[in-house]
C-alpha cells in the first residue's frame, strides 16, 4: 500500500549463502562469478536499493542460531563490491569486528564457534579499498560481541575509508546480553557516554540509524529480549545529539545512501 515509503535491501539470503557455499569449497570458479553477479543483477532490477545483510563474521549465541565467517575479501564479495559501485547502491554488512587472532569470548559456546577466532579487519580494509566508489555500510555499531569496536577504533576506520559508513543499533535491553560494557554507546543511565559523541560530532554524515528491532513479546508486555528495545533506544541516541547532527543521521544520511524520497 505504501510502495513509496518502504525500499528493500536484497541477497542476504541468496547472496550470502553462494559466498559462505564457495568459501567453504575453497574454490571459486568463472561460471560461478557469473552466476552470482548475474543473481546479485536480478535483485537490482526487481527493485533492491542495495545487498545486505551480507555477513562475514556472525557469532552463535545457541545452537539455533548459526556460526557463518568467510573474508570480507572473498572473490564474490569482491565481485559484489564492484556491482554497486557500478549502480551506486550500498552494501549493508555484518561483521564482528576482530583486528587479530583471540580467544572466543566467554559468553559464547565453542562448538559451534570456533576456540580461537581469526582476525578480519585487514581482510575488511582489503574489501573498502577494492573499489572506493563502493559504499559499505558496517551494520550494528553498539551491539559489539568482541569487544573490539569501540569509538577509537570506530573514529580510526572512518578517518582511513571514505566510503565506509555505519549503522547504530541501539537494544535498551543490552545488559540482558551480556555484551561487552567497552563498546556500547550509552552508559548505565541511557546517556551516550562523552567519548562516543565526539565521533558522531566529528563525522555526522558517515552514520544512519538501524534499530534491527525484535518482536518477541505480545504487545503490552515487559520485553525479556536482550535485542528488543530498538526503536526506544534510537529515539533516547537522537534526542542527546544537536539538531542538525540528528537530523543527518536519522534522516539525511539515509536518503542519499539508499536513495529514499
Amino acid at each position: 500500500n505504501y510502495p513509496e515509503m518502504v525500499r528493500v535491501l536484497a541477497g542476504g539470503g541468496s547472496l550470502n549463502s553462494m559466498i559462505h557455499q564457495a568459501y567453504k569449497r575453497g574454490s571459486v570458479s568463472a561460471a560461478l562469478k557469473e552466476k552470482f553477479r548475474k543473481k546479485a543483477m536480478s535483485w537490482l532490477s526487481l527493485g533492491a536499493v542495495g545487498f545486505g545483510e551480507m555477513t562475514a563474521e556472525h557469532l552463535s549465541f545457541n545452537s539455533h542460531h548459526p556460526y557463518l565467517s568467510a573474508p570480507a575479501n572473498h572473490p564474490l564479495f569482491l565481485i559484489l563490491s564492484d556491482v554497486a559501485a557500478k549502480y551506486g547502491v550500498p552494501i549493508d554488512f555484518h561483521m564482528e569486528a576482530i583486528p587479530s587472532n583471540m580467544k572466543l569470548p566467554g559468553l559464547f559456546e565453542s562448538p559451534p564457534n570456533p576456540p580461537t577466532l581469526k582476525a578480519n579487519i585487514p581482510a575488511f580494509e582489503s574489501l573498502l579499498s577494492h573499489n572506493r566508489r563502493t559504499k559499505i555500510v558496517w551494520v550494528h555499531l553498539g551491539w559489539d560481541s568482541t569487544g573490539k569496536r569501540g569509538p577509537e577504533h570506530t573514529r580510526k576506520m572512518l578517518k582511513k575509508h571514505s566510503n565506509l559508513y555505519m549503522s547504530i543499533r541501539l537494544p535498551t535491553k543490552m545488559h540482558l546480553r551480556h555484551t561487552p560494557k567497552s563498546s556500547r554507546i550509552f552508559d548505565s543511565k541511557s546517556t551516550i557516554k562523552p567519548e562516543w559523541k565526539e565521533v558522531f560530532l566529528e563525522f555526522p554524515g558517515r552514520f544512519v540509524m538501524g534499530s534491527d528491532e525484535f518482536f518477541v513479546t505480545p504487545y503490552g508486555a515487559r520485553p525479556r529480549h536482550g535485542s528488543t528495545g530498538s526503536t526506544t533506544g534510537s529515539a533516547k541516541f537522537l534526542s542527546q545529539l544537536p539538531v542538525v547532527v540528528a537530523k543527518a543521521i536519522a534522516m539525511d544520511n539515509p536518503i542519499k545512501l539508499y536513495k529514499l524520497k
